[in-house]
């Protein structure tokens, strides 16, 4: 019985790790990259030492626990090109989760070596969760929900009730429930239905680059709308008196990409320019703050 509810554990994992990455895929989930990098790395590390000693059963669930998060990071890099959109916190929260998982593999304490574990688990999950609050529609909830459901059935097969046997699964139960409702509760669920605001033009400014460095009309960029606002009449990019509308990216620079052709806008060299990005018709997630649009990336 205690095998069979490892395994189901395990595909819950699996299929939720799957689920989730074609949501990343088809622009349904905006991952935030140093979450999932960090989600990854702590269980390859342990699978890495778990190795050293034979691979086991456990050894190979520990690397089913790392193939959901690896792949969905590699997924939002390649699909989403997440990595130009890392923020100092997200930095701050990654380079705090590597610290815990150092000190993770040279404490000779298991019960401490879990606190660090958890410790640069939490770190790393914060930037996830500072999104799922503030922009609840970039996150899919239902990975999380079979995530905490998976870690039920591994706690049901616990039988030595110790600090360093349960508190492992309870944490991770715990980050994913919490997740999950924050996410719910900040109303992403498909059936809500989206409430317009007549008449009414959002605006959004756009003056620097992801790294907070002020457009330059000699460098190209590219601005990916990786998640679209609730939008009766659409909506469009201007600068300098031109627009796009209703495109996946929009490109800037002084000559156009190779391959690109109507999703861009000249820029003068020499001269510091910004564009406007308008949602006409806007829903409630213009407003409310559960759409937040992506930052202009440089290319080249």
């Amino acid at each position: 019985m205690e095998s069979i509810l490892i395994l189901v554990a395990a595909a819950l994992r699996l299929g939720g790790g799957a689920g989730y990455t074609l949501a990343v895929v088809r622009g349904r989930a905006r991952p935030n990259p140093v979450t999932w990098f960090c989600w990854a790395l702590a269980p390859l590390v342990a699978f890495a030492a778990q190795a050293q000693d034979g691979l086991d059963p456990q050894a190979w669930m520990t690397l089913v626990l790392a193939l959901g998060p690896l792949t969905i990071f590699v997924t939002s890099v390649l699909r989403q090109r997440s990595l130009g959109n890392v923020t100092r916190f997200d930095l701050a929260c990654g380079g705090l989760a590597l610290l815990g998982l150092v000190a993770w593999q040279v404490t000779s304490d298991p019960a401490v070596a879990l606190v660090f574990a958890i410790s640069a688990d939490l770190a790393g999950a914060a930037p996830t969760l500072r999104c799922a609050y503030r922009r609840p529609r970039a996150e899919y909830a239902v990975p999380y929900l079979l995530s905490a459901v998976s870690m039920v059935l591994v706690l049901v097969t616990v039988t030595d009730w110790r600090f360093v046997e349960y508190v492992f699964p309870v944490y991770i139960l715990a980050i994913n429930a919490v997740i999950f409702g924050v996410v719910a509760l900040r109303g992403t669920g498909p059936s809500r239905q989206p409430v317009y605001v007549p008449f009414v033009e959002r605006r959004v400014d756009l003056e620097h680059d992801a790294h907070g460095v002020p457009l330059d009309g000699g460098r190209h960029y590219v601005l990916r709308i990786s998640a679209r606002p609730l939008a009766r009449l659409g909506w469009s990019v201007t600068a300098h008196s031109v627009s796009v509308r209703d495109a996946a990216d929009v490109y800037f620079g002084p000559t156009p990409p190779a391959g690109v052709d109507g999703n861009w806008i000249r820029t003068v060299p020499g001269h510091a320019w910004s564009a406007t990005f308008h949602v006409y018709g806007p829903g409630h997630d213009a407003f409310d703050g559960s759409w937040a649009l992506d930052t202009i990336t440089p290319v080249g």
